[in-house]
């Protein structure tokens, strides 16, 4: 990278920076996910309590909450009431505890203003375990379970152990560049017949899909799931939007797109299609389900199913059950009554937060086991499919959301390597669909039209970005 460019970085992260002292929070809602799932909530909420920034009461309501992402949803929801100032010192903590963090919130944000800037850190980075001892290494990996930057030999260490060996590390420098293009492969060995290049997909360059409608409280609108739909031969797209505590939807009439705002009493997280014109949305820090139903300009709620946990992600199975996850993988039903727990009961846990859900055409469940690095298809009876995980190129690093079509394909965004990965419906791997060449950053979610001819995408920053698909 020339001289200029790297200048260019540094006043485009110096004038964001500058923005954040009078408009903080505006980083923190670009970010809310990987806060959610990185964040250091235990240290952080300590030190803010220290500062005065959480009152006794907040800190009764956080002390509440079981384990770390849900501390760190409650704190993000209770940030909003702060001040600037306040906010401000929830950032510059983030600066002092967990830099690596806070570099990457920064570059999602960059990322999101239309700079087409990723990875802005050009500073080394001391390795944390190291700086325990009192010892200044520099850093050459980041553990995305730890959310740490750690030494060569501190690496070695981290994978060699039992209870560590399956986390996902990645070089810095790695992370500082561009991600590769995938390479579209088969299952152990290249594409080299004409026969299979033939059965390729390959997609358009993508165009980025404005959520952002009039009425918005908030300056920017930050899509956390997405569904679609056909309703009368109209493509609907809908829209969780967690910044302006919104469902939208987006009706395609010719060349116009009629759009909707349901305005939903908290901040709504993932989405499932119950019907053409029915689907159900999860709440953020909340034990309901809200069902809503849909129509060309229409956007109505039905009723909501008031849950016995709070739940995440959510997939509809048919028959009024649906298969939700949040410190468990459950089966409940229409009332929200638990009927079966797959993950996390007495018998152990056989994932890490399972948050992004999907349901195969024979009624089985697809998940993201993110922090274990795989994708993991299950039966409704607890009974294990298949598993996808990879040691070699092309690699999947940080699976996020999952899509199944029609025809029993799986659609995994990969968040670490930017792109799109296409297996098989035996959980095989087709090949990578979309990746940084089609100017995809970060991507969250992901699914598909009725046809599989058109892919939309969440990125990290919260925008929305359109693909076609098409045969080579």
């Amino acid at each position: 990278m020339g001289k200029g460019a790297s200048k260019e970085k540094q006043a485009e992260r110096d004038n964001l920076e500058q923005t954040l002292k009078t408009d903080p929070m505006d980083l923190i809602q670009k970010n809310y996910i990987v806060l959610t799932e990185h964040l250091d909530s235990t240290l952080v909420i300590d030190r803010l309590y220290q500062d005065f920034v959480l009152t006794h009461v907040d800190l009764e309501e956080l002390h509440q909450e079981h384990g770390a992402q849900r501390k760190a949803k409650t704190l993000v929801i209770l940030l909003r009431s702060k001040t600037p100032k306040q906010i401000n010192k929830f950032i510059d903590i983030i600066k002092d505890i967990q830099p690596y963090l806070y570099n990457i919130m920064v570059s999602n944000s960059l990322h999101a203003s239309g700079s087409g800037i990723g990875w802005t850190d050009d500073q080394d980075q001391v390795c944390e375990p190291c700086k325990e001892q009192d010892r200044e290494l520099a850093a050459t990996d980041w553990c995305f379970q730890c959310c740490e930057v750690m030494c060569s030999d501190c690496a070695k260490i981290h994978t060699s152990m039992k209870l560590l060996r399956h986390h996902s590390l990645k070089k810095l420098s790695d992370l500082r560049q561009p991600a590769k293009e995938g390479v579209p492969t088969i299952p152990g060995k290249m594409l080299k017949s004409k026969e299979a290049v033939s059965k390729l997909l390959r997609v358009n360059s993508g165009t980025p899909m404005p959520v952002l409608i009039s009425g918005d409280k908030e300056g920017s609108a930050g899509a956390t799931d997405l569904l679609h739909t056909i309703i009368n031969k109209i493509s609907i797209l809908l829209v969780s939007d967690w910044h302006n505590e919104s469902v939208k939807s987006f009706a395609e009439i010719g060349t116009k797109v009629k759009c909707k705002r349901l305005k939903m009493a908290g901040c709504p997280f993932r989405m499932t299609k119950i019907s053409p014109n029915k689907i159900a949305v999860t709440m953020s820090n909340s034990f309901l389900i809200t069902i809503i139903n849909i129509g060309v300009g229409v956007l109505e709620k039905s009723s909501e199913i008031l849950a016995a946990k709070r739940y995440d992600g959510i997939c509809y199975l048919g028959s009024g059950k649906f298969a939700v996850s949040g410190e468990t993988l459950d089966i409940i039903n229409s009332s929200g009554d638990i009927l079966t727990t797959i993950d996390g009961g007495d018998g152990g846990s056989l994932f890490n937060n399972p948050d992004y859900l999907t349901r195969t055409p024979r009624g089985d469940i697809v998940l993201s086991d993110h922090r274990n690095c795989r994708v993991v298809c299950v039966s409704q009876n607890g009974n294990i499919n298949w598993v996808f995980q990879t040691q070699t190129e092309p690699k999947m690093e940080c699976p996020h959301g999952v899509n199944c079509d029609v025809n029993g394909n799986v659609y995994v965004a990969d968040w670490d390597r930017h792109n799109i990965i296409l297996l098989s419906p035996e959980g095989t791997l087709k090949q990578i669909l979309v990746s940084a060449s089609n100017r995809l950053y970060r991507p969250r979610t992901v699914c598909t039209d009725d046809s599989g001819s058109r892919l939309f995408i969440t990125e990290d920053s919260g925008l929305v970005k359109k693909y076609k698909v098409l045969s080579t």
